[in-house]
């Protein structure tokens, strides 16, 4: 993905499909999907690429809806996390000694 055109399409593509991961909760695409995109956003910066006020506004755009997702991932584990703690308590009564 030499152009940020391409980039940019394959961060949409892999924050479409990072949706799809977090309604099935599959944490380990989530987590490879992220790592993914992370690097994308890493090879853009270090491109030396500026971009145009058009192309500005659709990476917000993007960018924003990415957040938007991270914040739901965050929620998810943080329940996960809580049902997990609590499902241990209750069954610590069953354990044997």
């Amino acid at each position: 993905m030499n152009h940020p055109k391409d980039s940019l399409k394959h961060f949409n593509y892999l924050s479409g499909q990072l949706h799809n991961a977090l309604h099935k909760k599959d944490y380990e695409a989530i987590f490879a999907i992220t790592t993914e995109q992370d690097k994308l956003i890493k090879n853009l910066s270090n491109s030396g690429f500026i971009p145009t006020e058009e192309v500005k506004s659709v990476w917000y755009s993007e960018l924003k809806f990415f957040q938007k997702l991270k914040q739901n991932l965050q929620s998810d584990l943080k329940k996960l996390n809580n049902n997990t703690r609590n499902n241990l308590r209750r069954l610590k009564g069953y354990s044997f000694k």
